[in-house]
């Protein structure tokens, strides 16, 4: 980096930092050493400091609509204008994710309010487990129906990555083990009957078993936090062709056409055939309007890719960092569920006849464990894992993929719970997803050649020794911003 450039402004939410400007002969290197860390650099040129020029301002994994002269660094780096829009500056902020979650904390208690389930305005893993009712992968008649809400969530994030040149399709990082991974979340999220996302959402609209789900996702968490330390890693994944990217994205534009289709058949009974079904009774027939639902899952989507939004990474990074960044989100989607649903008059504090809970601790807590430990290895919660897919990351949407089978998984071999308590096979489910999960995370390491051929990288994204752009969002080492050979 020339001498004549300042950094006048640094950030990071990493106290494992090195500090990471320093002179590399002969380039200069800007390095993260830290295996989530976020780091902001806003770069002062000269003629800036005399009141004239550009600031720009990098959060390592966007791309650049321009590049400050002199400055040398990879194509994995970015720059943007310090004179973006306020919305832009907002979400890229320290108060992106609590716009968001506030956000999500007023929007899902509006759409119970409009006709979703009882603290079920937005919960990823209840509405894949409806969407794969929809499509006859389950017959569970009463979780039956094309949430809305999922398709905008991806359709959003597609927008904001195709607007702020974010979209990038890559795939390639151990996909296997991410469609693993995502059924194993779901068993658990499904015995304990809801997402991290509902969990939050639950426990601001005062459902008390909450409080040993939101227990048990830390501790799966901080066990998935243990074999990151360890090494785990899922690899690293590889830029892909464009029509890669658009594959979720296109399959929820059909699921959207399917909706609004609605096209069934019945038998000579008067029974559905199919090929999509609809519930008649139960949460599947709860739901708030189309558009309304579609336009709250657009809106999400979008802040939700701006801003990173993730529970899961929340409390990953509260409790390997000491870092808020992103739990400030998660704190302020549980406050705004709160005060609507106080105003909705829709709190009932307790315990009791919760909408769609049950009140076994043990497995509230465990089913929890299992989905903190395989959000954690996966890289992000589950709605984050959407706004992925929407960004063109091919390994997110096996994830996703894998989420939507594992609830079809669940309600076919009676491992569900309900209001009674959870299903048959449910604790033996958790118990072999735990173990599952726990050999993934002791086994899954990352070659060593590959470690050694690391190049670029942030928060999302990375850079090989030949310069090619690729995506990590799982546990990755060193991220560093390396200049391309001969710059």
């Amino acid at each position: 980096m020339p001498s004549s450039w300042q950094i006048v402004k640094r950030t990071s939410n990493s106290r494992n930092d090195t500090g990471g400007i320093h002179s590399k002969t002969p380039r200069w290197i800007l390095e993260a050493r830290s295996r989530f860390a976020r780091i902001d650099l806003t770069i002062k040129s000269p003629a800036k400091v005399a009141g004239q020029g550009d600031d720009f301002r990098t959060d390592y994994n966007q791309e650049s609509p321009k590049q400050p002269s002199g400055l040398s660094c990879s194509a994995g780096t970015s720059y943007e204008r310090s004179d973006m829009s306020f919305l832009a500056r907002l979400l890229t902020s320290r108060w992106g994710p609590i716009v968001t979650g506030a956000i999500v904390g007023v929007l899902a208690p509006v759409l119970v309010r409009m006709g979703n389930p009882g603290n079920m305005g937005l919960c990823v893993a209840c509405f894949s487990r409806d969407i794969a009712g929809a499509l006859g992968l389950h017959r569970a008649a009463s979780v039956q129906y094309l949430r809305p809400e999922i398709v905008g969530l991806v359709l959003g994030a597609l927008a904001a990555a195709v607007v702020f040149r974010e979209f990038k399709p890559r795939t390639g990082s151990a996909p296997l083990v991410r469609f693993l991974l995502g059924m194993f979340a779901v068993v658990g999220a499904l015995v304990f009957l809801g997402c991290p996302w509902r969990a939050y959402l639950r426990l601001g609209g005062g459902d008390w078993n909450s409080l040993f789900g939101i227990l048990g996702l830390a501790l799966g968490t901080g066990l998935g936090i243990v074999f990151l330390r360890r090494g785990f890693s899922l690899g690293r994944n590889r830029l892909a062709t464009p029509a890669l990217g658009w594959m979720m994205p296109g399959l929820m534009v059909v699921l959207l056409a399917l909706l609004y289709a609605a096209p069934f058949g019945r038998d000579a009974a008067g029974a559905p055939t199919g090929p999509i079904f609809f519930s008649v009774t139960g949460p599947g027939s709860q739901h708030a309007a189309l558009w309304l639902s579609l336009g709250a899952g657009l809106l999400v989507g979008f802040l939700a890719q701006r801003s990173r939004f993730c529970t899961v990474g929340a409390l990953r990074d509260l409790m390997l960092m000491r870092d808020t960044h992103l739990f400030n989100g998660v704190v302020a989607l549980t406050v705004a569920a709160l005060a609507t649903n106080l105003v909705l008059g829709q709190f009932q504090a307790g315990f009791e006849d919760q909408p769609i809970a049950h009140t076994n601790a043990l497995w509230n807590v465990a089913g929890m464990v299992l989905s903190g430990l395989a959000f954690t290895l996966a890289g992000g919660c589950p709605g984050r894992q959407l706004i992925l897919s929407g960004e063109g990351d091919g390994d997110a949407a096996v994830f996703a993929l894998g989420m939507i089978v594992g609830t079809a998984f669940v309600h076919n071999f009676s491992v569900a719970s309900s209001p009674t308590g959870p299903g048959a096979f449910g604790p033996a489910a958790v118990v072999t997803g735990l173990i599952a999960c726990s050999l993934i995370g002791l086994v899954m390491r990352e070659p060593p050649a590959a470690e050694g051929a690391r190049g670029c990288g942030g928060r999302g994204t990375g850079m090989d020794a030949s310069g090619s752009d690729e995506r990590e969002e799982n546990g990755g080492r060193t991220r560093a911003l390396v200049p391309p050979t001969g710059s």
